[in-house]
């Protein structure tokens, strides 16, 4: 039996309980269950991450060994270490662990499901939830209320933007070589110079970005657009949303203005001046992303390739200014040509390497040989102890029999997982058909993608094509939400 131990610890003062008391808690229970005594146990555990969410990176490893059925038991010190939110508590303990078979165990609260009483948890369990979400709503609205009564007294609690310093009583000053640059930087937008080609100057200038490397488009832009230049803080652009934990921009009402709160660098006219030289946001609908978005690299720049009409090719000359790592470009559909060979490769020796499970063995079988194979052992040690065969023959047949052995279970463990990936995705196919599917395609897909880590291209000629290590079928699993039905 696999046991699965998850302790959680977060950054909150509150939330003092340490990992390895967690631990320690769940061993000793552990010790104290003669059923669970001769179990294999697993620790898995987060720290710095809030429960509010389940985008935890151990516990979704937990649910991806769940899901392929090497897990038979979780044990948590309590109900909060495994979720503060009171629809995923319920989602696990009520849904997916019942599907799968696993057993769940709260050890404070005093919760087995192998014992579970309706009655009592139907009452006590919601409650705790409830409770526990409760208390981290609680939490996040203080440390809110904290920091927004901080940004609107005029303190300044976020990193100085570059140009600026703290000097020995904390008062912000301006630091007069990198004014300096922050002046040169205005002043060439003014003479319409695009801000890859005042990225490009500088560089040529050897000036040092505010990151110790050498200065984009992107970094060039956000200087440009910077208020603190006017002694101006605009505060709390961004919020973070409580439990998806996604950002979303602010309106103008929610945004937290202070001026003069620090000398300025650069005039208000001069600002202005220069706020209009950027061209207004259109509106309308995005461009469609390729499917390549965020995995294509240049190997020398580092930097993701300029999709320009289905053409890749190299972006430092417009990001840095700088020339180009390699000339000339890359067709899409020749670039799409070849993932898709490089997948397809992949799947058709993952679909190989598991075909003969599926059509030389099933599971009775398997376990059939398995039992005989065992029986054989105590019959031959039966022999030998009746003084029917020599202690030569014994460990003779004994050897081969457990050479047979060994390959049964193995071919029993392997087919274990692969059952565990016949179940339904989320397209309503059994994963073995949907990697099938995968191979027989003539295009390459957003499905094919998921199996790809990134493509690093060193000119037109040589692209290094880098596939996730993990094997085809757990790669399929975890990229499905644990949520589906």
């Amino acid at each position: 039996m696999n046991i699965a131990c998850y302790a959680r610890y977060s950054a909150e003062k509150s939330d003092n309980e340490s990992v390895e008391n967690q631990f320690s808690i769940i061993e000793h229970y552990v010790k104290n269950q003669r059923d669970l005594l001769k179990s294999k146990l697993f620790k898995y555990f987060d720290l710095g991450f809030s429960g509010v969410s389940l985008e935890r990176p151990q516990i979704q490893q937990l649910l991806t060994d769940v899901r392929m059925r090497k897990i038979d038991v979780v044990i948590v010190k309590d109900f909060s270490r495994l979720s503060r939110n009171y629809l995923d508590v319920l989602k696990l303990t009520e849904s997916i662990f019942p599907f799968m078979k696993v057993r769940f165990i709260a050890v404070s609260d005093g919760y087995d499901s192998k014992h579970k009483i309706a009655t009592n948890f139907d009452i006590i369990t919601p409650l705790k939830s409830i409770l526990n979400e409760f208390h981290s709503v609680e939490t996040s609205q203080k440390l809110k209320k904290y920091f927004d009564y901080r940004l609107k007294s005029g303190e300044y609690i976020a990193n100085l933007s570059y140009g600026y310093f703290f000097d020995k009583v904390k008062k912000v000053q301006i630091h007069k070589e990198k004014a300096a640059v922050i002046k040169e930087i205005f002043n060439l937008r003014l003479k319409e110079n695009s801000c890859s080609k005042i990225a490009g100057i500088l560089n040529e200038q050897g000036v040092k970005s505010p990151n110790g490397s050498v200065w984009s488009s992107v970094g060039i832009s956000r200087i440009l657009k910077n208020q603190d230049y006017i002694g101006t803080r605009v505060s709390h652009k961004r919020a973070i949303d409580f439990k998806t934990k996604q950002t979303r921009k602010t309106s103008e009402e929610e945004q937290i203005i202070n001026e003069n709160v620090f000398p300025p660098i650069v005039s208000n006219e001069l600002f202005a001046q220069v706020q209009a030289t950027f061209p207004k946001m259109k509106t309308g609908g995005k461009m469609p992303k390729s499917l390549t978005h965020h995995k294509l690299f240049c190997k020398t720049c580092g930097l993701t390739l300029a999709n320009r009409d289905h053409k890749f090719g190299c972006k430092q000359l417009e990001v840095r200014g700088l020339p180009k790592c390699f000339n000339g470009t890359i067709k899409q559909d020749f670039l799409y040509e070849l993932i898709l060979e490089k997948v397809k490769n992949m799947l058709k020796n993952e679909l190989e390497k598991f075909s003969g499970y599926f059509y030389l063995y099933d599971k009775p079988t398997l376990e059939n040989n398995i039992f005989k194979l065992k029986e054989n052992i105590a019959v031959i040690y039966e022999e030998y102890t009746k003084h029917k065969i020599t202690e030569y023959e014994f460990l003779r047949q004994k050897s081969a029999i457990y050479i047979q052995l060994n390959r049964f279970e193995k071919k029993l463990e392997d087919l274990e997982e692969i059952t565990a990936v016949k179940s339904k995705s989320q397209n309503g196919e059994r994963y073995i058909d949907t990697l099938k599917r995968l191979y027989n395609a003539d295009k390459l897909t957003m499905e094919h993608m998921k199996f790809v880590e990134k493509i690093i291209v060193t000119d037109t000629e040589n692209i290094e094509i880098i596939l996730d290590n993990c094997s085809a079928l757990t790669s399929l699993c975890k990229n499905v939400s644990i949520y589906e039905d």
